[in-house]
């Protein structure tokens, strides 16, 4: 048995002074500080730091556009994806969603589920699909039934949930913002589809006329958004769907890095103020808020420091990393809150990100991450605990 002590513990769903966390095996049997701790247990004490719920990346992209990839890309994509796996592991990632996800990628997680490959975050499969020429590159499929034939082959797969586009995007030169992808026909035959299989549809969707559409057909979670404005953070609402703003992508981190094109970082400038006032009025009108990147490994940090410069309390940043994204895609008797009979997927972090928050940006005050109740990753004194 693994007892953690003297831990400052965001559960996810409130926050518990000086705790303790008993963990056997793979699971959290205890959260009761007064709990005697039994012989011969191993002890890990946080030493007054934090100890958070493994986080989980809402929206990234492990692998390349399935739909430019031969079989020999495929493989390269999938084992480059191991790579990056392990980075966001490294930095307490525990679960993450790949919403450029194919059927060649429900072996990857297979793969993990099975413990055949070590030293991975869990592994979403969100199975992409878009019009002809539409801002992703997916599976094609154009028109009301050829859209239920497509969604309907990849659930067939395996894949977790579906990711689509309703709008263009910051990618091609040619595409503005405001581009339509799919239609309200179109949209709304996919996400019946998709609903009848008991699954969930997110949305790429950037301004109306395909933002609004992307609302009004249903889909569970909007992407992006950066031009959303009142009257569809309103919609939102009054339909219950989740709002995944990704700040990261419009944040200076990324518009400011010369590896991107000229065409992008103007864009992605131009947005950024907006952008936020849309998430801090999102968040005051009790929108339903999660978290996704559009990133990579680490990034996840940047978005909850993001999320709390435009006036989220750093305790909801962290829910909507955590509590929020398990409760989205299904996983939520698994992980995505510290309590009895969920995994042991955890973080210790140095000091109070409650009131520092800048903590998260520096891996190094990252210094121990548990996955399944193993240690992968250990700083300073943590690295005892290590299981590798």
């Amino acid at each position: 048995m693994k007892v953690i002590i003297n831990a400052r513990i965001i559960t996810g769903k409130e926050l518990i002074e000086n705790g303790k966390i008993f963990i056997e095996k793979d699971k959290i049997i205890s959260t009761n500080k007064n709990k005697k701790i039994p012989q011969g247990s191993e002890i890990i004490d946080a030493k007054g730091n934090t100890v958070l719920p493994g986080f989980i990346e809402g929206h990234t992209h492990l692998t390349s556009f399935p739909g430019l990839l031969d079989f020999k890309g495929h493989i390269y994509q999938n084992l480059k994806g191991v790579d990056k796996l392990q980075k966001f592991l490294y930095w307490g990632t525990t679960t993450v969603a790949n919403v450029g996800g194919c059927s060649e990628n429900v072996i990857l997680k297979k793969l993990i589920d099975e413990g055949n490959l070590k030293f991975c975050s869990k592994l979403l499969v969100g199975g992409m699909m878009n019009p002809t020429g539409g801002h992703i590159r997916g599976k094609n499929a154009d028109g009301p039934w050829e859209v239920r034939k497509v969604v309907r082959e990849l659930i067939s797969e395996g894949v977790d949930f579906i990711k689509t586009s309703a709008t263009g995007g910051f990618m091609w030169a040619h595409e503005g913002l405001g581009n339509r992808d799919y239609t309200y026909e179109e949209l709304s035959a996919l996400v019946d589809e998709v609903h009848s299989k008991g699954k969930i549809v997110c949305v790429h969707a950037h301004a109306n006329p395909g933002l609004e559409i992307a609302i009004e057909s249903g889909c569970d979670v909007i992407l992006h958004g950066v031009l959303i404005d009142e009257k569809g953070l309103e919609k939102i609402k009054k339909k219950g769907v989740y709002y995944m703003p990704t700040l990261h992508i419009t944040s200076e981190k990324v518009y400011k890095n010369s590896s991107i094109p000229e065409f992008m970082r103007e864009k992605m400038k131009k947005v950024n103020p907006h952008h936020r006032k849309s998430v801090g009025i999102a968040y005051k009108m009790g929108v339903k808020i999660a978290i996704g990147t559009d990133g990579g490994p680490g990034d996840i940090m940047n978005e909850i420091y993001e999320l709390v410069k435009s006036g989220i309390k750093p305790i909801d940043a962290i829910i909507f990393a955590t509590k929020v994204n398990s409760e989205i895609f299904g996983i939520s008797d698994k992980v995505g809150t510290i309590e009895v009979g969920k995994k042991a997927d955890l973080l210790i972090v140095k000091g109070d990100p409650l009131k520092n928050i800048d903590v998260l940006l520096d891996n190094k005050n990252i210094l121990l991450v548990m996955k399944d109740g193993e240690v992968f990753k250990a700083e300073t004194d943590y690295k005892i605990h290590l299981n590798i």
